[in-house]
């Protein structure tokens, strides 16, 4: 089997939410090949990342249950994946 990135994108709850904290709470629990912020609307910013994980079932899943349950996140949107 091989390695999948995965790129998606994150809003926290609120635009108090520290991004820099978020984003060190997020790769604590996943792999992060690549993070950065990305203006929304009205001073909100979401936070897109690129992770790698095995090419297995439910990969995927995994990481976006991981992300989900990290203090901070509203919201959670996979935006693409790719075997590399």
């Amino acid at each position: 089997m091989g390695t999948v990135i995965i790129s998606f994108k994150v809003l926290p709850e609120d635009t108090s939410i520290d991004l820099k904290k978020l984003q060190e709470a997020i790769a604590k629990k996943v792999q992060v090949r690549d993070a950065a912020e990305e203006p929304i609307a009205f001073g909100l910013k979401a936070l897109v990342f690129k992770v790698f994980v095995e090419d297995t079932e439910g990969g995927s899943e995994a990481v976006e249950e991981k992300v989900r349950h990290t203090p901070g996140v509203a919201q959670i949107e996979i935006t693409g994946m790719d075997r590399i």
